[in-house]
């Protein structure tokens, strides 16, 4: 298994119960997956660089997982699902 970072960033509009809904959200997909969350959590709320879809700020969660290709596939299928999720991005860890 390959380590993974992940952070993706949803919309600023969201209550603190539905923020934990998403992270709960995510690590269902990466344990369904066969992977295996070491951490994720709500990172920071900031001002966007740059506008997405009329939001100029967003809620940015971070975390790191243990998985296979299939389980960031499915990671990144359910992101682009998701109309709560402006942006996301994943990547390898070297360890």
């Amino acid at each position: 298994m390959n380590k993974y970072e992940v952070m993706y960033i949803l919309t600023p509009d969201l209550e603190e119960e539905q923020v934990n809904e998403n992270i709960e959200w995510a690590k269902s997909i990466i344990e369904s997956n066969n992977g295996k969350v070491e951490e994720l959590k709500k990172w920071d709320r900031r001002r966007l660089a740059y506008e997405i879809d009329d939001y100029q700020e967003g809620q940015y969660m971070l975390g790191y997982f243990y998985g296979e290709i299939q389980t960031t596939s499915e990671l990144e299928r359910s992101f682009k699902l998701k109309d709560q999720v402006l942006r996301y991005m994943i990547i390898r860890v070297d360890e």
